[in-house]
């Protein structure tokens, strides 16, 4: 098997098109390693792990002191950590690009789960995602508002009749939102969730219940929060579409390519999952009363508001004097992300990280051993000069002797490295006036001893391009909300009907965790009796 580079998808290796998004899946990043049962959480949480434990000399932001920094977070030892600039609000329509992508995400959460739940234990994570009451979200329950005087959406297959379905749980302009379609808009809601929360998911909600079961804020359960995404979802991409319809715009030959590979690339997938067909596996995802054609429809509405929508971003012109102006009213926010206005391009370089290896008692490396990582960052660069001398040759020294987790395996390099971003002397040698392609050097920080090796200057600014893209981001979110007044939304909630894709797993993992429980209680007090009977022997023996 290999991955699909546009979704994450498990694609076979004589398929040449995703048969979850129905993209071409190109050799350059696809992978060929085998599928296994890791769920979408557990990829994410393997991520998050990942960069936590990875290396980086980025300069930390300045904190006001009123909360622990991530340097002294890790006083104890452990590596420091990347901390992101804090991004704008994205658009309302991130709920809509991802229709595709849906299918990709759920395949783990959902079918893997199946296969395995009957292996859970009473500690260990279910693999559909759905995990034991941890003490965490267990205290998280016991806090919550009690949700007994909540409203439930939740019905059961037999009462999704033809009535049910067509009944409108909210419309705009000249289009309904019944329950037979409301299915795909509020489980892509709950899955995009799920997939952006990985592992920490069971510190947020209760996983062992209902969604309808557990508060989300006062008055609204997870239920009803999900519902209003999946309605507010429904409002943009029909607003869009609208607007679309005025416009006469219509999808190009790629993207109908994809929405026409659909159904053949659904009945690959089920058959990748053991499933029968490619209606099987919807209804698995999605529930009982979606169908392949409302699904394509679903994805088409979706695609089209999205091209449509990035048409119209495309159009859009600023100023040079425009982006600096919405850089400096938001001058303070950039300052705390790091991000400072130089006019010096990016820069790309590679490098060779030399840790000293042994500390004081405060945690600091001794003398010692700053004199040894220098001798050995030194030799390394000596050994470069000795033999090609080449950016090939020196990517090849750092893939065998970095000690940066982050960077190690691909050379040593870090792209697209601005002004601000590294820590002090790792800046200053990136942004000499006199740097030059293939200068090389050696530079301490706090970290050990870099070998450094100045690959190119770039043409881009970095504090021009991120302050571009968020006064873009600020038009898109005020387009895209002004469209959305141009057709206003009508809200039935109370004909929602929503059928609990869960209801089986959770059933499952919850019985398993219970058995693993009481085996373990048995085994416990099995142990307890022996004890007890040794102890009697041993009195009577005396």
């Amino acid at each position: 098997m290999k991955k699909c580079n546009h979704c994450g998808a498990d694609v076979p290796e004589e398929e040449s098109v995703c048969p979850a998004c129905g993209q071409e899946v190109t050799e350059e990043t696809a992978s060929a390693e085998e599928p296994t049962e890791q769920t979408a959480s557990e990829e994410t949480a393997a991520q998050t792990d990942s960069e936590a434990e990875s290396f980086t000399c980025e300069k930390e932001p300045e904190t006001d002191g009123a909360e622990q920094t991530e340097d002294e977070a890790s006083a104890s030892g452990d590596e420091p950590q990347e901390t992101a600039p804090e991004k704008k609000k994205p658009s309302a329509l991130v709920w809509v690009i991802g229709a595709l992508a849906v299918i990709a995400i759920v395949a783990a959460i959902l079918i893997a789960g199946k296969k395995s739940a009957a292996k859970l234990d009473a500690d260990a994570p279910a693999e559909n995602g759905v995990t034991e009451t941890t003490d965490e979200n267990a205290q998280n329950a016991d806090d919550a508002e009690s949700t007994d005087s909540f409203v439930s959406y939740t019905v059961t297959q037999d009462e999704l009749t033809d009535e049910v379905l067509a009944k409108v749980v909210a419309s705009c302009g000249d289009r309904d939102l019944t329950n037979r379609d409301l299915a795909f808009y509020y489980w892509q809601q709950y899955y995009t969730f799920v997939n952006n929360y990985g592992s920490y998911l069971s510190y947020i909600m209760d996983t062992s219940k209902g969604l309808d079961e557990q508060a989300y804020s006062e008055g609204q359960t997870w239920q009803q929060a999900f519902l209003d995404s999946a309605v507010t979802m429904f409002h943009s991409m029909t607003a869009i579409n609208l607007e679309a319809d005025k416009a006469g715009f219509e999808l190009g030959e790629e993207d109908q390519a994809q929405l026409d590979a659909i159904p053949e690339s659904l009945d690959a997938t089920a058959g990748y999952y053991g499933m029968e067909d490619g209606l099987a596996y919807l209804q698995r995802v999605f529930g009982p009363s979606v169908t392949v054609e409302d699904y394509v429809a679903f994805v088409r509405d979706s695609m089209r508001a999205s091209r449509y929508m990035e048409l119209l971003v495309e159009q859009m012109e600023f100023s040079d004097a425009e982006i600096s102006d919405y850089y400096d009213q938001h001058a303070e926010d950039y300052a705390q992300s790091r991000i400072e206005k130089i006019d010096k391009p990016m820069v790309s370089v590679r490098h060779i990280l030399v840790i000293p290896t042994e500390q004081n008692e405060d945690g600091t490396y001794t003398d010692e051993a700053w004199a040894e990582a220098e001798q050995k960052a030194q030799a390394l660069l000596d050994e470069w000069k000795a033999g090609e001398a080449t950016e090939d040759s020196f990517a090849a020294l750092a893939n065998e002797n970095s000690e940066d987790p982050g960077s190690s395996s691909n050379g040593g390099l870090y792209e697209d490295v601005y002004p601000g971003q590294m820590v002090d002397p790792f800046d200053e040698w990136c942004f000499d006036d006199a740097r030059q392609p293939g200068d090389t050097g050696i530079v301490k920080t706090d970290y050990g001893y870099h070998v450094m090796y100045y690959v190119s200057k770039g043409e881009a600014v970095f504090w021009f391009e991120a302050a571009k893209s968020d006064l873009q981001t600020e038009r898109e979110n005020a387009l895209e909300e002004s469209i959305r007044e141009q057709y206003p939304l009508t809200e039935t909630l109370e004909n929602a009907a929503i059928f609990d894709v869960q209801a089986e797993d959770r059933a499952a993992a919850n019985a398993a965790a219970a058995e693993a429980a009481a085996s373990e209680a048995a085994t416990e007090e099995s142990g307890t009796d022996a004890s007890e009977d040794t102890a009697a022997q041993k009195e009577a023996d005396e």
